[in-house]
């Protein structure tokens, strides 16, 4: 069995949450850089260039003239925020199952600890000590 001390629990503890400080960071910044994004493709996109306008033009249904193919893949920029978007709802998820977890192991091990006790004790009577 392996034995762990405070030392390696504070470090594990600081790493994963540098880990995860640093990927919030990182969802921002793709939320910022999407976000941008958008903008640019609608100021770039939207207009005639030149044409004015047959009423069956897909710049009649859309705000930048062109409509989305549902065949079409997602931009990267948008799987990666959806991708980390579900990250990390599934590590907020996570830490709620693991604090659960930890509270009932430690309860288990208290239990466990009490009755090793308990042992030691009554054994120790016996020899009158």
């Amino acid at each position: 069995m392996k034995t762990i001390n405070k030392n390696d629990v504070k470090k594990a503890i600081l790493e994963e949450a540098k880990r995860i400080k640093r990927k919030k960071e990182l969802f921002e910044e793709i939320k910022k850089i999407s976000q941008e994004l958008s903008v640019l493709n609608e100021n770039m996109m939207a207009g005639s260039f030149g044409f004015s306008g047959n009423p069956n033009d897909a710049m009649h249904r859309t705000k930048t003239g062109f409509v989305q193919d549902p065949n079409q893949p997602k931009p990267h920029i948008s799987r990666t925020l959806q991708d980390l978007e579900e990250e990390m709802i599934a590590l907020e998820n996570a830490d709620k199952l693991e604090e659960e977890n930890n509270i009932d192991f430690i309860k288990q091990e208290n239990t466990e600890l009490k009755e090793q006790l308990k042992a030691i004790t009554e054994t120790l009577k016996k020899f009158n000590l």
